[in-house]
Protein backbone atom coordinates (compact mmCIF):
# COMPACT_ATOMS: atom_id res chain seq x y z
CA UNK A 1 0.00 0.00 0.00
CA UNK A 2 1.77 3.38 -1.13
CA UNK A 3 1.24 6.25 1.45
CA UNK A 4 1.74 9.70 1.25
CA UNK A 5 4.29 11.63 4.02
CA UNK A 6 1.72 12.36 5.92
CA UNK A 7 -0.06 9.56 5.71
CA UNK A 8 3.42 7.48 6.69
CA UNK A 9 3.93 10.34 9.54
CA UNK A 10 0.52 9.03 11.22
CA UNK A 11 0.75 5.37 11.24
CA UNK A 12 4.20 6.18 12.90
CA UNK A 13 2.72 7.82 15.47
CA UNK A 14 -0.03 5.49 15.85
CA UNK A 15 2.51 2.58 15.94
CA UNK A 16 4.14 4.14 18.53
CA UNK A 17 1.46 5.00 20.57
CA UNK A 18 0.56 1.21 20.70
CA UNK A 19 3.62 -0.14 21.35
CA UNK A 20 3.86 2.52 24.41
CA UNK A 21 0.58 0.98 25.56
CA UNK A 22 1.89 -2.71 24.94
CA UNK A 23 4.96 -2.43 26.95
CA UNK A 24 3.44 -0.04 29.52
CA UNK A 25 6.50 2.70 27.95
CA UNK A 26 9.20 -0.20 27.51
CA UNK A 27 9.04 -1.78 31.34
CA UNK A 28 7.86 -4.76 29.90
CA UNK A 29 10.49 -6.54 27.48
CA UNK A 30 8.62 -7.68 24.97
CA UNK A 31 5.95 -6.36 22.21
CA UNK A 32 5.30 -7.41 18.22
CA UNK A 33 7.35 -6.25 14.94
CA UNK A 34 5.87 -3.01 13.57
CA UNK A 35 4.68 -4.73 10.08
CA UNK A 36 2.44 -6.80 12.36
CA UNK A 37 0.90 -3.36 14.33
CA UNK A 38 0.36 -1.90 10.99
CA UNK A 39 -1.55 -5.19 9.94
CA UNK A 40 -3.38 -5.25 12.74
CA UNK A 41 -4.63 -1.22 11.67
CA UNK A 42 -5.68 -2.14 8.35
CA UNK A 43 -7.59 -4.80 9.71
CA UNK A 44 -9.06 -2.26 12.22
CA UNK A 45 -10.13 0.18 9.89
CA UNK A 46 -12.53 -2.22 7.23
CA UNK A 47 -13.70 -3.19 10.67
CA UNK A 48 -14.41 0.86 11.69
CA UNK A 49 -15.95 1.58 8.40
CA UNK A 50 -18.59 -1.34 9.19
CA UNK A 51 -19.66 -0.57 12.26
CA UNK A 52 -18.58 3.00 13.26
CA UNK A 53 -20.43 6.01 12.01
CA UNK A 54 -17.54 8.83 12.76
CA UNK A 55 -15.41 6.58 10.71
CA UNK A 56 -17.21 7.47 7.51
CA UNK A 57 -18.67 10.66 6.42
CA UNK A 58 -21.71 11.99 4.25
CA UNK A 59 -21.01 13.46 0.95
CA UNK A 60 -22.72 14.82 -2.60
CA UNK A 61 -21.08 13.55 -5.67
CA UNK A 62 -22.30 14.55 -9.09
CA UNK A 63 -22.56 12.31 -12.75
CA UNK A 64 -22.98 14.04 -15.74
CA UNK A 65 -25.59 12.44 -18.44
CA UNK A 66 -22.82 12.36 -20.66
CA UNK A 67 -21.25 9.93 -18.83
CA UNK A 68 -23.37 7.31 -20.33
CA UNK A 69 -22.84 8.23 -23.80
CA UNK A 70 -19.02 7.77 -23.74
CA UNK A 71 -17.62 4.47 -24.90
CA UNK A 72 -15.85 2.92 -21.87
CA UNK A 73 -19.50 3.16 -19.90
CA UNK A 74 -20.91 1.09 -22.91
CA UNK A 75 -18.46 -1.20 -22.78
CA UNK A 76 -18.69 -2.24 -19.06
CA UNK A 77 -22.03 -0.94 -18.05
CA UNK A 78 -20.14 0.20 -14.77
CA UNK A 79 -19.04 3.51 -13.15
CA UNK A 80 -15.82 2.81 -11.25
CA UNK A 81 -16.03 4.97 -8.29
CA UNK A 82 -12.79 6.67 -5.96
CA UNK A 83 -11.46 4.67 -3.72
CA UNK A 84 -12.31 6.87 -0.60
CA UNK A 85 -16.13 6.24 -1.86
CA UNK A 86 -16.81 2.90 1.34
CA UNK A 87 -21.21 2.59 0.50
CA UNK A 88 -23.44 4.57 -1.80
CA UNK A 89 -26.76 5.26 0.24
CA UNK A 90 -29.08 6.61 -2.63
CA UNK A 91 -29.16 8.04 -5.96
CA UNK A 92 -31.30 11.08 -7.63
CA UNK A 93 -32.09 11.90 -10.75
CA UNK A 94 -31.88 15.40 -11.06
CA UNK A 95 -35.09 16.92 -13.30
CA UNK A 96 -34.53 19.35 -15.91
CA UNK A 97 -37.74 20.96 -15.19
CA UNK A 98 -36.96 22.26 -11.75
CA UNK A 99 -35.61 25.26 -10.69
CA UNK A 100 -32.51 26.57 -8.85
CA UNK A 101 -34.45 24.30 -5.67
CA UNK A 102 -35.78 21.12 -7.50
CA UNK A 103 -39.34 23.42 -7.94
CA UNK A 104 -39.57 24.24 -4.65
CA UNK A 105 -38.74 26.67 -1.77
CA UNK A 106 -37.01 30.11 -2.28
CA UNK A 107 -38.50 30.79 -5.93
CA UNK A 108 -42.30 30.14 -4.57
CA UNK A 109 -41.25 33.50 -1.92
CA UNK A 110 -41.48 35.46 -5.44
CA UNK A 111 -38.18 37.40 -3.86
CA UNK A 112 -39.39 37.49 -0.33
CA UNK A 113 -37.28 36.51 2.28
CA UNK A 114 -38.11 33.17 3.80
CA UNK A 115 -38.09 34.01 7.46
CA UNK A 116 -39.95 37.11 6.62
CA UNK A 117 -42.48 35.41 4.74
CA UNK A 118 -43.34 33.03 7.09
CA UNK A 119 -43.56 34.73 10.32
CA UNK A 120 -45.63 37.56 7.94
CA UNK A 121 -48.07 34.60 7.27
CA UNK A 122 -48.03 33.11 10.87
CA UNK A 123 -48.85 36.94 12.41
CA UNK A 124 -51.17 38.02 10.08
CA UNK A 125 -53.92 37.05 12.30
CA UNK A 126 -52.79 37.55 15.62
CA UNK A 127 -54.74 40.73 16.07
CA UNK A 128 -57.85 38.67 14.94
CA UNK A 129 -58.05 35.57 16.64
CA UNK A 130 -55.33 35.66 19.19
CA UNK A 131 -52.92 33.41 17.98
CA UNK A 132 -50.97 32.04 14.41
CA UNK A 133 -51.35 28.52 15.56
CA UNK A 134 -53.52 27.92 12.83
CA UNK A 135 -51.40 29.25 9.90
CA UNK A 136 -48.23 27.70 11.25
CA UNK A 137 -49.85 24.20 11.20
CA UNK A 138 -51.18 24.69 7.78
CA UNK A 139 -47.20 25.69 6.93
CA UNK A 140 -46.01 22.48 8.78
CA UNK A 141 -48.72 20.52 6.97
CA UNK A 142 -48.29 21.63 3.52
CA UNK A 143 -43.75 21.60 4.01
CA UNK A 144 -44.49 18.14 4.44
CA UNK A 145 -46.37 17.81 1.10
CA UNK A 146 -43.74 19.15 -0.60
CA UNK A 147 -41.07 17.13 0.70
CA UNK A 148 -43.40 13.96 0.07
CA UNK A 149 -43.36 15.36 -3.24
CA UNK A 150 -40.20 15.75 -3.93
CA UNK A 151 -39.38 12.75 -3.03
CA UNK A 152 -42.14 10.91 -5.00
CA UNK A 153 -40.92 13.24 -8.17
CA UNK A 154 -37.17 12.72 -7.53
CA UNK A 155 -37.45 9.46 -6.89
CA UNK A 156 -34.39 6.61 -5.49
CA UNK A 157 -32.78 4.43 -9.01
CA UNK A 158 -32.41 0.93 -8.48
CA UNK A 159 -28.18 0.76 -8.44
CA UNK A 160 -25.96 -1.91 -6.93
CA UNK A 161 -22.39 -0.82 -5.64
CA UNK A 162 -19.61 -3.46 -4.37
CA UNK A 163 -16.70 -1.74 -2.19
CA UNK A 164 -14.57 -4.08 -2.65
CA UNK A 165 -13.88 -3.23 -6.72
CA UNK A 166 -15.59 -0.24 -6.41
CA UNK A 167 -18.00 -0.68 -8.82
CA UNK A 168 -21.41 0.84 -9.24
CA UNK A 169 -24.03 -0.15 -12.28
CA UNK A 170 -27.39 0.78 -12.78
CA UNK A 171 -29.86 -1.93 -12.46
CA UNK A 172 -32.59 -0.59 -14.09
CA UNK A 173 -33.35 2.15 -16.80
CA UNK A 174 -30.53 4.65 -17.19
CA UNK A 175 -30.86 8.31 -15.73
CA UNK A 176 -31.51 10.58 -18.90
CA UNK A 177 -30.20 13.56 -16.40
CA UNK A 178 -27.28 14.22 -14.39
CA UNK A 179 -27.41 12.30 -11.20
CA UNK A 180 -26.33 12.94 -7.65
CA UNK A 181 -24.65 10.08 -5.33
CA UNK A 182 -25.20 10.30 -1.62
CA UNK A 183 -22.24 8.40 -0.57
CA UNK A 184 -20.33 7.81 2.51
CA UNK A 185 -16.61 8.45 1.86
CA UNK A 186 -13.83 6.90 4.56
CA UNK A 187 -12.24 9.26 6.91
CA UNK A 188 -8.79 10.25 6.91
CA UNK A 189 -6.60 8.10 8.14
CA UNK A 190 -5.17 10.78 10.28
CA UNK A 191 -8.05 11.77 11.38
CA UNK A 192 -9.32 8.43 12.33
CA UNK A 193 -5.94 7.24 14.03
CA UNK A 194 -6.73 10.31 16.98
CA UNK A 195 -10.02 8.59 17.78
CA UNK A 196 -9.30 7.31 21.52
CA UNK A 197 -11.96 4.36 20.94
CA UNK A 198 -9.84 3.78 17.22
CA UNK A 199 -6.45 3.65 19.42
CA UNK A 200 -8.32 1.74 22.46
CA UNK A 201 -9.31 -1.15 19.88
CA UNK A 202 -6.21 -1.71 18.15
CA UNK A 203 -4.21 -1.97 21.21
CA UNK A 204 -6.37 -4.72 22.07
CA UNK A 205 -6.57 -6.53 19.05
CA UNK A 206 -2.55 -6.34 19.39
CA UNK A 207 -2.84 -7.83 22.96
CA UNK A 208 -4.68 -10.69 22.14
CA UNK A 209 -1.88 -11.26 18.99
CA UNK A 210 1.01 -10.74 21.33
CA UNK A 211 -0.90 -13.47 23.65
CA UNK A 212 -1.45 -15.53 21.27
CA UNK A 213 2.71 -15.35 20.02
CA UNK A 214 3.59 -15.80 23.31
CA UNK A 215 2.01 -18.73 23.90
CA UNK A 216 3.14 -20.70 20.95
CA UNK A 217 6.52 -20.84 22.45
CA UNK A 218 7.45 -22.20 26.45
CA UNK A 219 10.41 -19.67 27.68
CA UNK A 220 11.52 -17.84 30.61
CA UNK A 221 12.56 -14.40 30.89
CA UNK A 222 15.89 -13.51 32.48
CA UNK A 223 15.52 -14.30 36.55
CA UNK A 224 13.39 -17.25 35.39
CA UNK A 225 10.92 -15.37 35.13
CA UNK A 226 7.47 -16.69 33.13
CA UNK A 227 4.97 -14.64 30.80
CA UNK A 228 1.57 -14.75 32.12
CA UNK A 229 0.71 -14.99 28.37
CA UNK A 230 -2.90 -15.91 28.85
CA UNK A 231 -4.10 -12.93 30.99
CA UNK A 232 -2.29 -10.92 28.24
CA UNK A 233 -5.12 -12.20 25.45
CA UNK A 234 -7.84 -12.35 27.82
CA UNK A 235 -7.02 -9.06 28.56
CA UNK A 236 -7.38 -7.94 24.79
CA UNK A 237 -10.69 -10.11 24.32
CA UNK A 238 -12.40 -8.31 27.45
CA UNK A 239 -11.48 -4.90 25.97
CA UNK A 240 -12.64 -5.60 22.82
CA UNK A 241 -15.54 -6.80 23.85
CA UNK A 242 -16.47 -3.82 25.73
CA UNK A 243 -15.33 -1.58 22.93
CA UNK A 244 -17.97 -3.17 20.40
CA UNK A 245 -20.42 -3.12 22.72
CA UNK A 246 -19.61 0.68 23.68
CA UNK A 247 -19.90 1.40 19.72
CA UNK A 248 -23.24 -0.83 19.58
CA UNK A 249 -25.24 1.47 22.45
CA UNK A 250 -23.95 4.45 20.86
CA UNK A 251 -25.94 3.60 17.67
CA UNK A 252 -29.70 2.93 17.80
CA UNK A 253 -29.60 1.52 14.06
CA UNK A 254 -27.31 0.85 11.35
CA UNK A 255 -25.97 3.86 10.22
CA UNK A 256 -26.25 2.97 6.68
CA UNK A 257 -28.00 0.90 4.09
CA UNK A 258 -26.60 -0.59 0.98
CA UNK A 259 -28.45 -2.45 -1.96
Amino acid sequence: MSMTAEQKGCYDKLVSQIQQEITSFCQIPFTIPKEEVIRIINNAKMWFYKHYEYSVQEKYYALRAATFQSDMFKKSGEVTMPESVWAVNSVYQINKWAGEDGGFGKKSFTGLDPDFALDKFIYNNVYGSGIGSEQLMYYVINAYFIDLARMNLQGMISYNYNYLNRKFRFMGELPKNDVIFLIYEKLNDCDLFSDEIFIRYVAAQVKKQLGRILGTFNFNLPGNIQINYSEIKDQGTEELTAIEEEIKNDEGVDYFFTD
